[in-house]
């Protein structure tokens, strides 16, 4: 179920860090590499320093100035495909229709709520990251 995504890096931009702690289990225990970001500069410095796949972005950061869609815009904002084109999986608690609607327009691919459901998660990515890939093989092809 999961052998596409293995070896596969995934950057998490969540300020809390039990939530960081199950991502961190959870992708390793599929053969996925986890990068960690609590706010926005760290995230835009690692995605800067390390060749990420998926994105997973949670909308309510500790700075309410600068919430998870932010850096979903800034990536739908660079000049660089791979970056700009990036998966981006949208994990929130906030099950409001303005949240979902907002993290869209910003640029998320999918929008899914808080609980973490191990499974729905590891098929989310997967799914994105083949979507991904399929770009790329038609665009080169």
């Amino acid at each position: 179920m999961y052998g596409s995504t293995e070896g596969l890096t995934v950057l998490v931009l969540d300020d809390h860090e039990r939530i960081q702690g199950i991502w961190s289990v959870l992708l390793a225990a599929a053969g996925l590499e986890y990068i960690g970001a609590r706010d926005l500069g760290s995230a835009k410095t690692l995605i800067g320093k390390h060749h990420v796949d998926v994105v997973v972005i949670d909308e309510h950061l500790a700075d309410p100035q600068e919430p998870g869609s932010d850096f979903a815009i800034w990536l739908r904002e660079q000049t660089d495909q791979s970056l700009s084109a990036m998966p981006i999986l949208a994990c929130t608690s906030d099950q409001s229709p303005a949240a979902r609607e907002r993290l869209l327009a910003a640029g998320a691919s999918f929008v899914t709520y808080k609980p973490i459901d191990a499974r729905q998660a590891l098929l989310l990515i997967e799914g994105l990251a083949q979507r991904m890939v399929s770009r790329t093989v038609r665009r080169e092809g």
